[in-house]
This record gives structure tokens, sequence and C-alpha cells, in this order.
């Protein structure tokens, strides 16, 4: 795999350098600032050559710092999908939030172990694989289908949920104990799905994002679609208010409008907020599915039909360190 390290720091440099070159046979250069790493892409974009496989970006940098720099590397098109870790000493919630909403694949913080480095370098790049597979598969395909998660590139707070999965593990890694998390479940979605052409459907899941941010996360966090109309959600802090009263505050903004058909109906189902538990994995994935849970109970008394089961997170176990998530599991109870 061809790999650009990004950091100021000449002795991070040769360690990472080193290690991946030797003992994980990687082509790998490495630059000082963000200038000379999107220099080295430039080079290295041309007709015939091979475009970057990783990034490693560090945070703090002189001049344009990693995050900056994350967002440019996302704005070429081949790099839409190419695995970003960050390497850094910051270890705040708000440095979590801000590289994954633009657009880091995982986050490790130094000092780190190299055999877990490699381990999510090799996690990366097989999510980016799964991506790419996916677009591939989607622009065959005549449409989207209901359960595939929609990418949201244009909302600030919004993540992949690959991503999610690996920024729900930087908050459990944190013990940020504080945070819960929110789902909440576009009513009628099947039949927003079945009317609607797949343009205007992707246009319904990214207003229901930006509703969502105006009203949940104003006071800041990250979400991400799953498909099924559900949106999983983790604001800064937790909300002030009943559960009622947050999904009344949320639905005075939401709207969905055929284009010919008019103002279709439709309710935003919000569930509790779920904390995210005491950072082992079992009690993570338990959260995450009672948020599940709870958004799609609120339907029950509705009538309307609920959709079954789905997958939830997982934890994936590897030689001793920290665990990360695949996308399969077993089913929200």
């Amino acid at each position: 795999m061809k790999v650009l390290v990004i950091d100021d720091d000449p002795a991070i440099l040769e360690l990472v350098s080193q290690y991946l070159s030797l003992s994980a046979q990687h082509d790998v250069r490495s630059v000082s600032s963000a200038r000379d790493a999107l220099a080295a892409i430039e080079a290295d974009s041309g007709q015939g050559a091979v475009p970057f496989e990783c990034f490693l970006v560090d945070i703090q940098m002189p001049g344009v710092d990693g995050i900056t720099l994350v967002e440019f590397i996302r704005e070429r098109p081949e790099h839409r999908h190419t695995p970003i870790i960050m390497l850094t000493a910051m270890e705040d919630k708000d440095h979590v939030d801000r590289a994954f909403a633009a657009g880091a694949t995982d986050y490790v913080t130094k000092p780190f172990d190299f055999y877990d480095l490699q381990f999510r370098i090799h996690a990366a790049e097989n999510a980016a694989h799964a991506k790419d597979r996916a677009e591939a598969a989607a622009s065959d395909a005549p449409r989207t289908m209901l359960s595939d998660p929609i990418s949201l590139p244009d909302i600030d707070r919004a993540i992949d949920f690959s991503e999610f999965e690996n920024y729900v593990r930087q908050l459990v890694s944190r013990r940020l104990y504080r945070v819960s998390v929110i789902a909440v479940k576009v009513g009628g979605v099947e039949q927003i799905h079945a009317k609607f052409s797949d343009q205007a459907f992707h246009r319904v899941i990214h207003d229901v994002a930006e509703e969502i941010c105006d009203t949940l996360l104003n006071v800041g966090g990250i979400l991400s679609y799953r498909g099924d109309g559900l949106f999983l959600c983790i604001p800064d802090r937790r909300l002030q208010g009943r559960r009622n009263a947050i999904q009344k505050a949320l639905n005075k903004r939401h709207r969905v409008v055929h284009p010919t058909l008019g103002r279709f109906p439709s309710t935003l189902y919000v569930g509790e907020q779920i904390p995210l538990g005491s950072g082992s994995d079992a009690s993570v994935l338990a959260a995450l599915s009672l948020a599940v849970e709870s958004a799609e109970n609120q339907i029950l008394g509705t009538g309307e039909r609920r959709e079954g089961k789905r997958p939830i997170l997982q934890p994936v176990r590897r030689g001793g360190s920290t665990a990360a998530w695949s996308g399969t599991g077993e089913p929200a109870a």
C-alpha cells in the first residue's frame, strides 16, 4: 500500500515510516507540513501515477492544521474514500468530532502501539474497498435500496456509518460516558421510498439530516444515517426536556414534499437519550441497540408499519487491543 505520513515531528516521521516500510512492507513517503502533503498528492495524481492509498495525519502542525488538510484531501475525487487516519496527541472530544466531521476514517492518539496502528490501517483499507464496491453496485442498480446507508457529505455534522463505528470507539476509549446516543426514525419511509424517485428520496434524507442538526445537534455533535429511515445521533451534551417535547420541536421543522403529489405525510420519531455505557464493548453495543429500539417503538402505537429487526454494531476482538466494530451483529432488540 502506498502511504503518506504527515507530521511536523521528525522522530514520529522516522519511526512510523520505518515500521510501515520494514515490518508491513508498505511504500511510505513522509512530509512535515500540509503544504508539502498537498504538493505530494498533486504530484502523484498525474496520468500513469499511482495515487496514495492511505494518509496518516497529525493534527497540530504549523500553518494549515491536519483537520483542514483532511478537508482538502476529501475534496479530491480520487480520495473520497481513501483511508485517512489521524495520528495525534489531541484527546479531547472537540478534536475527535472535528476530525471525523472533516472526513477522517479513524483516530489514533500518541503514544500508539504499532501493532494496533497496522490493524487500523488494514481495517480502514477494507472499509474503503467496501465503499468502492457499494458505490459501483449502486451505480449499476436501478435505485438505492431502502436499507442502504446514504452518505451526506454536504452536512457538516454527518459522517458515514463505518466512520461512525470508529467515532463511537473513540468516545468509549476516552471514557466520555456523559454523552448519549439518540435514534431518529423517519415515519412512512417505506411509502416515501416507493413513491419518490431516487434523487428525491436522497433529498428527503438530506433534509431530515439538516432538521436533526438544527434541532437535536444545535449543541454540537455527530449524526449518521444507517438506512431504513434511521439516524443515530450523539449530541455533545444531554438534551434538556422530555422525549415528547424534543420530538415535537423536531417535527415543527419537518415536512416532506413530493415533486408532483405535494405534501407527503411523515412524522419523525425520536427515541430516548441512551447513555453510551460503562465503556465495555457489551454496554456500548447495548446502548446503540436500545436507542434504535426506542425510536422504532414510538411507531408501534401509531398503527404505522414497523420494519423488521436490523443488525446493529458488533464488537470484533483482536489480540488484546481495543475492539473495533463491524457492521454486522446481533439484531437490535
